[in-house]
């Protein structure tokens, strides 16, 4: 009987499948045998390899049933082995030949630089030299405007002091002189130093008391009591 087309296209496909694995024989060592072998079970069902010559029978059947639907189906075609050659068959068939003498290196002329001559049709090239660029014409630096200097402004003469305030004495004063500088204890007295010029009444002078009333001629109206034996009297 005839496969159904269903397992007919699935024994084609498997064929055209295991034909590409044998064209690469030589790379992979499969067989139509060896993969027979394998598929035989699938093919035929798992009863057909009951013992030893039943399983070589079904791997064989295989075999060729794999190739001829490979083959009627355009698969690829799987290489012919080449048959074995023994090694004295491959001896006598090629004939030894003689192996030739090793021949001495013929000396090699090495031409050195004098021997090497310019014919003279074809002169030896002068390098031109290269063309210069053209110079630049140098600018002249542009002359810098020196700022003007600033005119020292005239300095003006210091303002004379201003002289002291003289002041002049009342009628009954004398012109006295401190001799030793006193500080004042209480608003009623003078602070004088060594050296000032004080105006003292006459009548304290006379009565040679402890302390005797001072009036400052430096301008500053300042007065008080400052003890009479500070003070003496000339100018």
């Amino acid at each position: 009987g005839e496969l159904p087309p269903f397992h007919r296209e699935v024994l084609t496909r498997l064929a055209k499948h295991l034909g590409k694995i044998v064209r690469r024989r030589r790379l992979n060592g499969a067989s139509w045998r060896g993969l027979a072998a394998a598929t035989a079970p699938l093919i035929f069902g798992h009863g057909v390899a009951a013992d030893a010559d039943e399983a070589l029978w079904a791997t064989v059947a295989c075999a060729r049933l794999l190739r001829t639907v490979n083959a009627a189906a355009g698969g690829p075609k799987s290489p012919t082995p080449s048959p074995p050659t023994s090694p004295a068959s491959t001896a006598a068939a090629s004939p030894v030949s003689p192996s030739p003498s090793p021949r001495k290196p013929s000396p090699v002329a090495i031409a050195t630089p004098r021997s090497i001559e310019l014919s003279p049709s074809e002169p030896a090239a002068t390098p031109r030299p290269a063309p210069e660029p053209p110079a630049t014409p140098q600018r002249s630096p542009e002359p810098v405007a020196t700022p003007p200097k600033p005119k020292a402004a005239p300095i003006a003469p210091p303002e004379p002091a201003p002289a002291p305030a003289t002041v002049t004495p009342s009628r009954g004063e004398r012109r006295c002189v401190v001799v030793r500088a006193f500080v004042a204890h209480s608003p009623n007295e003078l602070s004088v130093n060594e050296g000032d010029v004080v105006l003292v009444p006459a009548a304290d002078l006379a009565k040679f008391g402890s302390l005797v009333y001072a009036r400052k001629t430096d301008g500053s109206d300042r007065e008080g009591y400052v003890p009479h034996k500070f003070v003496r009297e000339g100018s």
